[in-house]
């Protein structure tokens, strides 16, 4: 525990800038809103001890009590009058970790501190040893050409339109979110089988994955009688930065909306489709060689056991896709 407090305040809390002011002063800041206006301000009682925790539970035994678990953390709201993340740390079960001491680390970040790229790339600066990164190398950027510049003045008010008129209707929009969460993360297949159905299709390995979700809602659609009209969209970040530029504690990215290509009959047909191409919420991650999945879904639209459904179905998907393809 002591080390995690020294490598954080090494590396995050306590690292001034060439100015000798904090370089990641949010850190160190709580929010506040007055007049309805959100603003920063200093938290004059820091202390690292309120931010990285030993989390007094009881060791989950298998995958299934450490869901649970998870999503019961996701869903306590962050402390106020502190800056909003904290790092909790807890064991495992020894029957879970083999007989073998095994402990969890829970990074809970509000997404006013930094997007999911940003704050992966800190967390794995901080914490995991300089073998393990291996981010992707910085390509020499390109400069905007005025073809691209006239598509994009003349096509965003399209998007806007578009953005304006794609509400969807089904049971994934129900009634207000409750904040209770369900979380649960599962490990997914080996990265080159992936790859496989990405070249033999000429898709990219996010299109794969995209489209292996598309199916697992069409089946959860089809299992609770209400089938949607037409395609369900989701919003996909972009992320606005360069690889060269530095990561810190900061938002840098922009929404691309996406289809999801329900109406298609088949796996195969659904990954043409997504090439072409809420309160619900897929991380899909790849981490020494595996693929991951996460699905983050609030009890107001759907139950636990209904989080279970898309997951087994997510793995039907890929194996209807993997069983399509010919290599």
């Amino acid at each position: 525990m002591e080390q995690m407090k020294n490598a954080v305040k090494s590396k995050w809390t306590d690292v001034n800038d060439k100015q000798d002011q904090y370089k990641h002063p949010r850190l160190r800041k709580h929010v506040a809103d007055s007049c309805g206006y959100f603003y920063w301000l200093i938290d004059k009682n820091f202390s690292i001890d309120d931010h990285i925790q030993i989390y007094d539970c009881k060791p989950p035994k298998n995958q299934n009590q450490l869901d649970d678990l998870c999503s019961q953390i996701s869903s306590q709201p962050l402390p106020k009058n502190q800056s909003p993340w904290l790092i909790l740390l807890f064991p495992l079960d020894e029957s879970f970790g083999n007989n073998e001491p095994r402990y969890v680390v829970f990074f809970r970040f509000h997404h006013c501190l930094g997007d999911g790229y940003n704050l992966n790339r800190m967390i794995s600066n901080c914490f995991l040893d300089e073998k393990y990164l291996n981010f992707l190398k910085a390509k020499s950027e390109k400069k905007i050409s005025i073809t691209t510049l006239l598509t994009t003045f003349f096509y965003y008010p399209k998007f806007l339109v578009d953005c304006c008129l794609s509400k969807d209707n089904n049971i994934l929009h129900g009634p207000p979110q409750t904040g209770k969460r369900f979380l649960q993360q599962v490990s997914l297949y080996s990265l080159p089988r992936v790859k496989k159905i990405a070249k033999a299709t000429g898709a990219t390995i996010n299109d794969v994955m995209v489209s292996c979700i598309a199916g697992a809602l069409k089946k959860y659609f089809s299992k609770n009688n209400a089938p949607p009209l037409k395609d369900v969209h989701c919003y996909v970040p972009v992320l606005l930065q360069s690889a060269s530029e530095e990561a810190g504690f900061k938002n840098n990215t922009s929404m691309s909306l996406l289809p999801l290509a329900l109406s298609d009959a088949t796996g195969l047909g659904r990954l043409k489709s997504t090439q072409k191409a809420t309160s619900l919420g897929f991380i899909v991650s790849s981490f020494i060689g595996k693929m991951q999945l996460t699905v983050s879904a609030d009890e107001a639209i759907m139950e636990k056991k209904d989080v279970d459904t898309i997951v087994m179905t997510f793995f039907e998907e890929f194996e209807e896709l993997e069983n399509s393809i010919t290599i």
